[in-house]
């Protein structure tokens, strides 16, 4: 249905941002009367058009008797959006909802395009095939989560705590990181979880070490990682170390310490790498299918996987939230070509489907997650500026209502599109999104030896020598780097 059915109707908009200002502009210019906006985000109540906190604080100031709801949070996730929706339908008012961010972004929805909220279809959409099965494993277990206060690992916490684990041991090196994901209401909420925060780099073996000694850990998902290619660019020692020195000393702790189960969460920029980041995440792969050969020859019980996947819609470092921010300081939107296109999905898909995966007995395997069709990052933008009310064009704005959508050219290391398999095709699993393949090519002892003299020149902040490794771990590809 078209936003126009509230034609001649009162419309309370829930959700202040960008997606709440343009709906509220065609809800009016469909003969409809938007009364307020509902935001709990304290800069948005600062606006100069109407924004309440709450719903009690506008019925306090208006008559809400007869009004439609429209839930303007496309980019929030379903957890939350189901909350609030549930809060308005079991008050007995009608809910409308707008599309996801990830359907406005892959151009399968306009934004005008709404739908009426039901119980019903909720309950049909959050239906996990292997829902129960994924529940039972993950119960009363510890798990270590690295990366613990990023977008990945945040989400992994605040599932896992749905699936009543024992023990989360929540990892990371930022201290602001831990103290706000320490501050989750999600996790708050879930009061039979213990969650530890851990602050320190899992670079460090030391560190890593106690740990594993003073936990009985049952499964481990290395999210921690440099993942900002251009940044990787200019800061090789670091980021090779971070990405690869780490995954090396978690996977020997999991091997040493009866773990079940270790995750890697990768990235489709491990295949074919042209640049630093996706080398680096290559050659933790292929750490990982070391550790599984030992496994699969009774040297250690535990079972060693990775999970590949794209882009995730709102992560730091995604391109949806910078083009946001330059679309509120008037542009210019930097586009590096009109023909590249990535891979999106949703945080809580991607972690969704990450868990599954962690259940899966495969050993040494990657698993690729069904991320759809790949989107142009120029027609994601046009549609982001298109969302904001404004006009995208590629001269220089001649209005305040443009936004130039300006071509910069491919960054050092970047690639016109990425991939998720390197050969051959993917194989199904019992879950309809994930698959598995066994691309990853090793070479044990030569890959033993170049893995020895990479860390040599880690120790030595040989960055020249630290490439050349890396080129001829992954295949002889030539990365360059930028200065």
């Amino acid at each position: 249905m078209n936003i126009s059915i509230f034609a001649n109707e009162n419309v309370v908009i829930h959700g202040a941002g960008t997606a709440g200002a343009y709906c509220a502009r065609l809800i009016s210019d469909s003969g409809g009367s938007v009364l307020a906006f509902i935001d709990d985000d304290r800069e948005s109540q600062g606006k100069s058009i109407n924004v309440d906190s709450s719903f009690e604080q506008l019925s306090r100031r208006v008559k809400v008797d007869s009004l439609k709801i429209l839930i303007a949070m496309p980019s929030a996730s379903k957890e939350n959006i189901h909350r609030v929706c549930l809060m308005y339908h079991d008050s007995g008012y009608d809910v409308f909802l707008l599309p996801t961010f990830e359907e406005l972004i892959s151009g399968k929805k306009k934004l005008s395009e709404i739908t009426l909220f039901s119980k019903i279809d909720v309950a049909r959409e959050t239906e996990d095939p292997q829902g129960e099965y994924v529940y039972k494993y993950y119960k009363d277990k510890v798990v270590l989560v690295t990366g613990a206060a990023g977008s990945i690992g945040s989400e992994l916490c605040r599932q896992l705590a749905l699936f009543q684990v024992s023990k989360i041991i929540a990892v990371d090196h930022s201290e602001y990181g831990l103290y706000q994901l320490m501050n989750d209401r999600n996790l708050k909420n879930a009061q039979s979880v213990c969650i530890e925060p851990k602050l320190g780099s899992v670079c460090d073996a030391d560190f890593v070490r106690s740990i594993f000694l003073d936990n009985k850990i049952n499964s481990v998902f290395h999210a921690a990682a440099y993942k900002h290619v251009p940044l990787m660019e200019s800061n090789v020692i670091e980021g090779v170390k971070n990405n690869i020195r780490s995954t090396a000393i978690l996977a020997d702790a999991a091997r040493d310490n009866g773990v079940e189960r270790f995750i890697l969460v990768s990235t489709d920029k491990a295949v074919r790498p042209t640049n630093i980041m996706g080398a680096s995440k290559h050659v933790a792969e292929l750490i990982i299918k070391k550790a599984s050969i030992g496994g699969a020859t009774g040297l250690s019980p535990c079972i060693f996987s990775a999970v590949r996947f794209g882009n995730v819609v709102g992560s730091s470092g995604s391109v949806v939230p910078l083009f946001l921010q330059q679309i509120k300081a008037g542009g210019p939107l930097s586009l590096t070509s009109k023909e590249i296109t990535r891979f999106f999905m949703s945080i809580s898909d991607a972690v969704s489907l990450v868990l599954n995966a962690g259940c899966f007995s495969n050993d040494g395997y990657v698993y690729l997650l069904d991320m759809g069709e790949p989107v142009k990052i120029y027609e994601l933008a046009e549609r982001l500026v298109i969302m904001s009310g404004l006009s995208p064009v590629i001269a220089k704005p001649k209005n305040n209502m443009e936004i130039q959508l300006e071509i910069i050219g491919l960054r050092p290391g970047e690639k016109l599109y990425e991939e998720l398999l390197v050969d051959g095709t993917a194989s199904p699993t019992r879950h309809p999104k994930i698959f598995t393949a066994d691309d990853i090519n090793l070479q044990e002892e030569s890959f033993d030896q170049l893995l020895n003299s990479l860390e040599r020149a880690l120790t030595n902040y040989d960055q020249k020598a630290v490439i050349d490794l890396l080129s001829k771990i992954v295949g002889g590809a030539q990365l360059t780097t930028h200065h």
